[in-house]
C-alpha cells in the first residue's frame, strides 16, 4: 500500500473515533470574556484546532501526555500539561494580553523605525520561504457561517419575509456548512483536496465549501476573490511593498525561544488594494508567525463593507511554520441590510515532503468521496473539532426537516406583483423534485410594426431525476394582435451523465426570428423606439422548424457540440406603423422589415437544412468530481472555439454554402495593472453557392443608448450595417480595465471606486471594407452603471461619436427569446 493511502486509512479511523478521545475546554480573556477564534494545537506534533465564538473548542487525542498551546494574534501564548486517557478530559485556558517589549530598540528623532530593517529582511526571504517546501499533505476542516443582522421591512417595494413568519427576530442564519478533507501539495502543480464528508445545513443533497483555500501572504499579489477586487491586494511583504505601505515597530516577545517582531502595517495612499493592522515576523527566520489584517471600502473592496483575515502558524515536525488556522470575517451592509459571518478553516496533521502516489496531480483538483454529504449528525457529533453554537445546532435541525422544506415552498411560491411583472414566478415542490417558471409579464409583451401589440405565454417545467439528470420542457405560445398570427413552439431537453455532462435537446413548432440570431434588438427597447420615435429596429421572420442537438463535455478541456436543424422560412411585412407622438413625422421613419443591407438581394420563402458542428478547448482546464458528475472550471489559458455551419441541398432544402469561424477570448488578469480582456475570430464563406439573409455572418450592432454586449458588440453600428458573405473577416473586440490604478489617484472620483475603461471593437473584412472604433469608459458608477464615450470609423471613411450606459443585470429582462 503506498503511503498516501495508508495517510488516508488512518485519518478515517480517526474520523470514526476509534482511539481518540475528546478534549475540550473553553477559551477565554483574563477578563472572563470568551475568546473566538483562538488556536489550540498540540506542542511538538501536528494536531491543532481552532475556539468556536463561543470559545469553545475540542481536540480529539490518543491516550497520551501532551502539552497543548493556546494561542491568538492579539494574545500571549500559553501552555497547559495533560495526561489523556479513555475518558473524555476538560482543560480550560485564560489568555492574557500580548506583552511586548522593545529590548534593545531604540528610536532616535526623525531616525527610520525599526519595524523597516524587519520587513526588509522579510522580503528578501519571501519567495524561499514560498517555495521552500515542495510538498505537504494535512487534513482540513472548514466551517462557513453567514447571519443576517438586520433587514428592512420591505425591499423594492416587496415585503421582507422568511420561512418562520418571525419579522421580530432581526439575526437569523443565511447560510452553514462544514467539510472534512485531505489536502495535498506540491510544485508547481498546486493543491488536490479529497473530501471526505461535506454538509449545508438545509440542503442534504448539497456539497459545501470543499476547497480549504489558504491565503498566502508570501505571494506578491493576494488573490482573495475577483469580486471582491479583480486587482488583488498587495501582500506586506511583497517585493515592491515598501512603496505602498508604512511600518510601525509594536515590539517583540518570546515563544520557544524564538523572539517575534508585531509589526504594523498602515497603507501609505487610501483607495489602493491595500491591508491594514499587523504581521508577527519571527526574527532569524524571517518568516510569518501570525497575522491580523483588514480590508475596507478604502482597500478598493467591493460587496463587502469590511473583511478581517486573520491566521496563525505552528511548527510541525522538521521545525516548519505551517498554516494552522485561518479567520475570515466578512461583514456586509447594503439597501437596510446587514449581514456578518465568519469562514474557519483548520489544517492539523501536516507530513512535509510526502511520497504521493502516481497520478494523485492531475486535472482534477477538487475529489468529494461516494457518500461525503451522506454522513449522520452522530458522525459530525464524533468529528468536528469547533463545537457548534446553540444557535448552529437548531438551524441544521429545523433546516433538514421536511416541515422547513414545505415552508420554503409555501413561501417561494407564493405569487407577487414584482414577480408577475418583472421577475418571473417561480413554483417549487422540493419533495417531488419538480420546479415551474413562468417569465414575467415585462418580457413578455411587447409591439412591433409587424405583429403590431404582440404578448407571449411561457414557462418551463422540470423535473429532476436521479443521478443529476435533468428532464425539463419550455412551451412558447406567440400571437401577434396586428398580424393575427399565433406561433406554437416547444423545446424539450435532456441533462444525463454520471461524468462531464451531456444535453440533449429537441425543439419544434413554428416561431418569430431576427436575422441575427444573437437577437440584437430588445424586445422593450424595441417597443419603446417604435411607438415613440418611429425606429422599428426589429427585423423578423417567421419560420416552422424543427431542430435536435447534442452537447457532450470531454475530457483536457474540451466540449462538442452537433446540430441538425430544417426550417421553412417566411418572410413577414409591416402591418401596423402606430406610434404615441409625432404620428407623421415618425411614421416617415418606419423602415420595411427586411433590413435596408438585404434589399437588393429580397428574401424569397424557402427551406434550409442546417447542419452545425461547434468544439471548444480550454487548455489547462482543471475538473471537481462530485459523486454524480463531474464539473470543469476555468482554466488559466485562452477559450479557443472552432465551428463550422453547412446549409445542405437535400429534402427539400435550397440553401448551399458552408461557413466556418475559429475565435478565442480571455481575461488576461495582470494584478495592480488591471484586467486585459479580448475576443478574436476569424471566419467566412468556404463556398456560397446560395446563401439567404438570415444565414449570412451577422455583427451584433447597436442603435439605442444602452450598450450591448461588451466584447460582442459594435456599439455604433447600426444593427445590419456589417453583416457579411465574405470569404474572409477578422473581428477583434478588446478592452483594458484598469480596475481604479488610475482613478484612484483623484481625490473625488477615488471615493466611488471607478474603473476606467479603454479599448476597441474592429471588424476587417476582404471585400466589404474596415469598421472600427474605441472607446474610454468609466465603469462601476453607483455600482451599476458603465458609461463610455465612442469613436467609430465607419467603411466609407466618415465617423460617428455617440455614449453608451450600460446596466448591470438588465439583458435578462429585456432581451428577446
Amino acid at each position: 500500500m503506498t503511503r498516501i493511502a495508508l495517510s488516508l486509512t488512518l485519518f478515517l479511523a480517526a474520523t470514526e473515533g476509534v482511539t481518540a478521545t475528546p478534549v475540550t475546554g473553553k477559551v477565554r480573556s483574563e477578563a472572563g470574556d470568551p475568546v473566538p477564534f483562538a488556536s489550540v494545537t498540540v506542542k511538538g506534533g501536528s494536531q491543532g484546532t481552532t475556539s468556536n465564538a463561543a470559545g469553545d473548542y475540542r481536540l480529539d487525542l490518543p491516550p497520551g501526555s501532551y502539552v497543548l498551546y493556546c494561542g491568538h494574534v492579539e494574545y500571549e501564548r500559553t501552555e497547559t500539561r495533560i495526561i489523556v486517557t479513555d475518558k473524555p478530559l476538560t482543560r480550560d485556558f485564560v489568555l492574557h494580553p500580548q506583552t511586548l517589549t522593545l529590548g534593545e530598540v531604540r528610536v532616535r528623532p526623525g531616525g527610520e523605525d525599526p519595524a523597516y530593517a524587519i520587513i526588509r529582511k522579510a522580503i528578501a526571504q519571501r519567495e524561499y520561504h514560498r517555495t521552500r517546501i515542495r510538498s505537504w499533505s494535512c487534513n482540513a476542516y472548514v466551517k462557513g457561517l453567514l447571519r443576517l443582522n438586520n433587514y428592512p421591512k420591505s425591499f423594492m417595494g416587496q415585503k421582507v419575509e422568511f420561512d418562520d413568519d418571525d419579522t421580530t427576530r432581526k439575526e437569523r442564519i443565511l447560510f452553514l456548512s462544514e467539510t472534512i478533507a485531505k489536502v495535498f501539495y506540491r510544485q508547481p502543480e498546486g493543491q488536490r483536496i479529497q473530501v471526505l464528508s461535506t454538509r449545508v445545513s438545509g440542503r442534504s443533497d448539497a456539497f459545501g465549501l470543499g476547497s480549504p483555500q489558504p491565503v498566502s501572504f508570501y505571494e506578491e499579489n493576494v488573490r482573495l476573490s475577483s469580486a471582491l477586487n479583480p486587482r488583488g491586494f498587495v501582500s506586506p511583504i511583497a517585493d515592491n511593498a515598501l512603496y505602498f505601505y508604512k511600518y510601525r515597530y509594536q515590539g517583540a516577545f518570546t515563544e520557544d525561544g524564538r523572539l517575534v517582531n508585531r509589526i504594523e502595517v498602515i497603507p501609505k495612499r487610501p483607495y489602493e488594494p491595500l491591508f491594514r493592522g499587523f504581521i508577527q515576523i519571527v526574527e532569524d527566520d524571517w518568516d510569518i508567525h501570525s497575522l491580523d489584517l483588514t480590508l475596507s471600502k478604502q482597500s478598493q473592496m467591493e460587496f463587502l463593507d469590511t473583511l478581517v483575515l486573520q491566521q496563525s502558524y505552528a511548527r510541525v515536525r522538521g521545525g516548519f511554520l505551517m498554516l494552522q488556522s485561518q479567520t475570515l470575517l466578512p461583514v456586509f451592509r447594503q439597501f437596510g441590510f446587514r449581514a456578518n459571518g465568519h469562514f474557519i478553516s483548520v489544517f492539523s496533521d501536516y507530513e512535509v515532503e510526502p511520497a504521493f502516489s502516481k497520478g494523485l496531480f492531475g486535472r482534477t483538483i477538487l475529489r468529494y468521496d461516494t457518500a461525503s454529504n451522506r454522513r449522520t449528525p452522530e458522525y459530525w457529533e464524533r468529528l468536528r473539532p469547533i463545537p457548534l453554537l446553540p444557535e448552529e445546532q437548531r438551524d441544521y435541525v429545523r433546516k433538514d426537516s421536511l416541515r422547513y422544506l414545505d415552508s420554503l415552498d409555501r413561501r417561494q411560491n407564493r405569487v407577487t406583483a414584482t414577480g408577475i411583472l418583472l421577475t418571473g414566478q417561480n413554483f417549487i415542490r422540493r419533495r417531488d423534485s419538480l420546479s415551474l417558471s413562468i417569465n414575467p409579464l415585462l418580457n413578455d409583451i411587447g409591439f412591433n410594426t409587424v405583429e403590431g401589440w404582440m404578448a407571449r405565454v411561457s414557462g418551463t417545467l422540470a423535473k429532476e431525476l436521479p443521478g443529476r439528470r435533468r428532464l425539463s420542457f419550455t412551451p412558447v405560445i406567440r400571437h401577434g394582435f396586428g398580424n393575427g398570427r399565433t406561433n406554437i413552439y416547444a423545446t424539450a431537453r435532456y441533462r444525463y451523465g454520471t461524468g462531464l455532462s451531456r444535453n440533449f435537446q429537441l425543439a419544434g413548432g413554428r416561431r418569430v426570428l431576427q436575422f441575427n440570431p444573437a437577437n440584437t434588438v430588445y424586445l422593450m427597447s424595441n417597443t419603446v423606439n417604435t411607438l415613440f420615435y418611429g425606429n422599428n429596429f426589429l427585423k423578423i421572420y417567421e419560420s416552422a422548424y424543427a431542430d435536435v442537438s447534442h452537447t457532450t463535455g470531454l475530457r483536457n478541456g474540451f466540449s462538442l457540440q452537433a446540430g441538425l436543424q430544417y426550417q421553412s422560412r417566411h418572410l413577414l411585412q409591416n402591418t401596423d406603423t402606430l406610434t404615441f407622438w409625432g404620428r407623421d413625422a415618425s411614421r416617415r421613419r418606419f423602415t420595411p422589415n427586411l433590413p435596408s443591407e438585404a434589399a437588393a438581394i429580397g428574401m424569397p420563402d424557402h427551406r434550409a437544412l442546417l447542419a452545425t458542428l461547434s468544439l471548444t478547448w480550454r487548455p489547462g482546464t482543471r475538473y471537481i468530481e462530485f459523486p454524480d458528475r463531474t464539473l470543469s472550471l476555468s482554466g488559466r489559458a485562452p477559450v479557443i472555439n472552432l465551428s463550422y455551419t453547412g446549409g445542405i441541398r437535400a429534402l427539400g432544402s435550397e440553401v448551399d454554402y458552408g461557413k466556418w469561424r475559429l475565435s478565442v477570448r480571455d481575461d488576461v488578469r495582470l494584478r495592480l495593472a488591471g484586467t486585459f480582456r479580448y475576443r478574436v475570430a476569424a471566419g467566412g464563406f468556404l463556398h456560397a453557392a446560395r446563401v439567404e439573409y438570415p444565414d449570412y455572418r451577422h455583427f451584433n450592432g447597436n442603435q439605442v443608448p444602452k450598450a450591448g454586449e461588451y466584447l460582442n458588440t459594435f456599439q455604433l453600428a447600426r444593427y445590419y450595417e456589417l453583416a457579411t458573405r465574405d470569404r474572409l473577416y477578422t473581428e477583434i473586440h478588446a478592452e483594458h480595465d484598469f480596475g481604479g490604478a488610475i482613478t484612484n489617484k483623484i481625490p473625488v472620483v477615488r471615493k466611488m471606486n471607478l474603473r476606467l475603461m479603454v479599448g476597441t471593437n474592429t471588424l476587417l473584412t476582404a471585400s466589404d471594407g474596415n469598421y472600427a472604433e474605441v472607446f474610454v469608459g468609466l465603469d462601476n458608477l453607483f455600482k451599476t452603471f458603465r458609461l463610455d464615450a465612442i469613436i467609430a470609423r465607419d467603411r466609407d471613411g466618415s465617423t460617428r461619436t455617440g455614449i453608451r450606459l450600460g446596466v448591470r443585470g438588465i439583458d435578462a429582462l429585456l432581451q428577446e427569446d
